[in-house]
């Protein structure tokens, strides 16, 4: 049975401006957009950085909404709707707790594990997804690439974390489909925008904590204050995964510590719960040994390339046993891993004398970490230079222009610098920001400005030789490339395939 409005405003607080018609009754859906609105929904009128859900009232009306959810501000759209009005002092957290009663807390009947972090998100939402179908299980995967629910065709996803309204939507499908599960990736707008309100997590993940997002945040302080969020929504008996050795982790061992929630650490050659030790690098993969939280010094290969995938796969796995799964039926999907679309994905034909792969590394540190686990795979070989081709978005934080330029210049033999997203900015603004950091190199290298991100990738394609590897990096899955205020199709891996074919 649905709540009514008024048991809403008696549960989470605020206060109810009633209509003519008196009670909305029953409610069916919460609603973010008024283009969704119909009968029986609570539409929340929020304002937001490019438009106002409250100017949007007289759409959901006419659509059929039963009620509106707004601040509690005056707002002329708001005077005389003839709907009631729920006005609430954080109108944002009130959507989401309404939409999960709506729903019936999906989330409580549901082991969903959260993650989040600057880079690896996707990566370890996929392998933990992975892991627990390994274990019998049956989980939803939400995250940047799509959307994935029990019974349900993939869904391309609007945003890393998708709004409160349609996450407890998708949770409830999930649930009624026989989903058990949910691994989900906790973006740091999704985390202060309140997309995860009214949402249980039972194992919330960090991966890392770098540089990224500064733009939006205004500084790396209330970024990270945006990460440490989810671990402030844990309750005694859930469980924090977070990487060993980590000066920001340190810091959620105490927010976890006063949640009532017991703190799992992973690491490679560390001290932690679960440890991989002795990595070699094979082809195809790593091989090390792994103790902990029931495994013991177990000898597998994992068919991922580099340091930062290990962690990956580490965080992952602790995050599954941190739900009771058996480590002896974990072995088998642990090594049998994959990475998802766009993070390392090879382009090249099979029998091609290079490898082009694709990568979505897009920060410093990620792109940092992906070119030294080439380059070790390189030296491992004895041969062959590191291609790169990247660029940096516009409209978002320049600061991080040049490191991602010296990033390159430190690890890379032969670069072209182009266009990524350039959104609003002018491309040749955006790589000018990018240069100074790429004469910084401390070994030989030299670049190309090449701004047609097609004729970029084709020239690294030309220029690479037997051995070489070239990474096409920052854009990853994406099928899309943002040109001032179009969405102009296009693909990385398309383009590479055509390329070395």
């Amino acid at each position: 049975m649905s709540p009514t409005l008024q048991q809403l405003v008696d549960r989470f607080g605020g206060h109810l401006q009633p209509a003519p018609s008196g009670d909305a009754g029953e409610l069916s859906d919460v609603v973010l957009r008024s283009g969704e609105a119909a009968a029986g929904s609570l539409f929340a009128a929020l304002p937001g950085s490019r438009a106002d859900g409250r100017e949007f009232v007289a759409d959901a009306v006419q659509r059929g909404a039963a009620a509106v959810l707004a601040p509690e501000e005056h707002h002329a759209a708001l005077e005389r709707i003839g709907l009631p009005v729920w006005r609430h002092p954080a109108a944002r957290r009130a959507a989401g707790l309404a939409a999960a009663s709506v729903h019936g807390d999906p989330s409580h009947k549901l082991d969903v594990i959260a993650v989040t972090g600057t880079n690896g998100k996707t990566t370890v939402a996929h392998l933990i997804a992975h892991l627990l179908e390994t274990a019998g299980r049956r989980p939803a995967v939400f995250g940047t690439i799509s959307n994935r629910i029990a019974g349900a065709p993939e869904l391309p996803a609007l945003t890393t974390t998708p709004d409160a309204a349609l996450l407890q939507r998708l949770l409830a499908q999930h649930l009624a489909a026989g989903g058990d599960s949910c691994a989900l990736e906790a973006s740091s707008h999704g985390l202060h925008q309140e997309r995860l309100a009214g949402l249980r997590v039972r194992v919330a993940v960090l991966t890392n904590l770098t540089r990224d997002h500064l733009d939006y945040h205004g500084s790396f302080e209330a970024y990270a204050a945006a990460k440490r969020r989810l671990f402030e929504m844990l309750e005694p008996g859930s469980f924090a995964v977070l990487p060993a050795d980590n000066a920001f982790a340190s810091e959620l061992t105490g927010v976890a510590a006063e949640r009532g929630a017991r703190v799992v650490t992973y690491g490679i050659e560390s001290r932690a719960d679960l440890n991989a030790s002795h990595v070699e690098v094979v082809p195809g993969g790593l091989l090390s040994f792994l103790c902990g939280m029931g495994i013991s010094w177990e000898h597998l290969r994992l068919p991922l390339t580099g340091r930062h995938n290990l962690e990956n796969a580490l965080a992952a796995l602790a995050a599954v046993l941190c739900l009771g799964a058996d480590p002896t039926a974990l072995r088998s999907g642990f090594a049998a891993a994959s990475l998802p679309q766009g993070r390392l994905e090879p382009a090249h034909a099979p029998d091609s004398k290079f490898r082009v792969l694709i990568d979505y590394a897009h920060t410093p540190d990620a792109l940092a970490q992906v070119l030294d686990s080439l380059r070790v795979e390189l030296a491992s070989v004895g041969t062959g230079r590191l291609i790169v081709v990247f660029g940096c978005g516009g409209d978002r934080d320049a600061g991080k222009r040049p490191e991602m330029g010296r990033a390159v210049a430190d690890r890379a033999d032969l670069a072209i610098l182009t266009n990524d997203n350039p959104r609003t900015e002018d491309p040749q603004t955006i790589a000018a920001d990018v240069e100074p950091g790429l004469w910084q190199g401390a070994r030989e290298f030299r670049y190309e400005i090449e701004l047609d991100r097609a004729a970029a990738i084709r020239r690294a394609v030309e220029l690479a030789e037997p051995g070489d590897v070239v990474l096409i990096a920052g854009k990853g899955h994406e099928p899309y490339q943002l040109v001032g205020d179009q969405r102009l199709p296009f693909s990385d891996v398309s383009v590479a395939r055509e390329a070395c074919a």
